[in-house]
């Protein structure tokens, strides 16, 4: 993999800004050959494939600072090309598949007071399907990329003269064409379409010296989830 990037700080409309941009090439190539071994010390090969994995990535993003606003606007384009072959079963099969996604993101946060901020971001990503995903079969299975798109708000604030601090932050992300283990079927992934997740999450740390032994501190953290599939054959659970 190769990665060239630039890091620029230039002053827009009043604000300052920095940009940050770059390129992103990556190759692969993967060998996975299966082996079995027996009480009676013989073996079998039960599989041997080979899979390359090509992706490009183009991304950019710019932040603006002014003296309580941080908005970070940002996009990445994926170009993911996948070829892979069995080279045991008759007739070779082979899967040959290509995604190309663009990826926007938009972050913000506002300080409030010195001590205290809100926050908000939204984001898109993608995965596209692995070697552990793909299999090399007359009939394989429907695998797109895993796409989701990502919300949340949140705020942190730091009290009592920064002995105490907080973080809560309510979340969704909502995957489609979701890559997971098909339950019927030993190392074996499929589409099982749309899922959602829902969330809150709170943290707690706050440094005790002041009433206790010097250097002690004391954390809590709480989080509450709620997944759902969507579609498909699992929709409702």
């Amino acid at each position: 993999a190769i990665q060239p990037q630039l890091a620029h700080e230039y002053e827009f409309l009043g604000a300052h800004a920095e940009l940050f941009a770059g390129v992103r090439d990556l190759q692969e190539d993967i060998t996975r050959r299966v082996e079995r071994y027996f009480p009676n010390g013989t073996q079998t090969v039960t599989g041997d494939a080979d899979f390359d994995f090509a992706a490009t990535s183009l991304f950019a993003e710019t932040t603006f600072i002014t003296d309580r606003w941080r908005i970070t606007p940002g996009v990445r384009f994926e170009d993911v090309r996948i070829a892979a072959q069995d080279r045991l079963a008759a007739g070779q099969p082979t899967f040959e598949q290509d995604f190309t996604e663009a990826l926007p993101a938009l972050s913000a946060s506002y300080l409030l007071d010195d001590g205290w901020s809100v926050y908000a971001n939204v984001q898109s990503s993608f995965k596209s399907p692995e070697a552990q995903h793909i299999e090399l079969s007359s009939d394989p299975q429907d695998l797109e990329a895993q796409y989701a798109w990502t919300y949340e708000l949140g705020t942190r604030a730091e009290l009592l003269d920064q002995r105490l601090r907080t973080d809560l932050a309510v979340y969704e992300l909502d995957y489609r064409d979701r890559i997971e283990p098909t339950p019927d079927a030993l190392d074996v992934f499929d589409n099982v379409g749309s899922t959602r997740h829902r969330g809150v999450e709170l943290a707690v740390d706050g440094d005790l010296s002041e009433v206790t032994i010097e250097g002690l501190g004391a954390f809590v953290t709480a989080a509450w989830n709620q997944s759902e599939y969507r579609n498909g054959t699992f929709a409702g659970n």
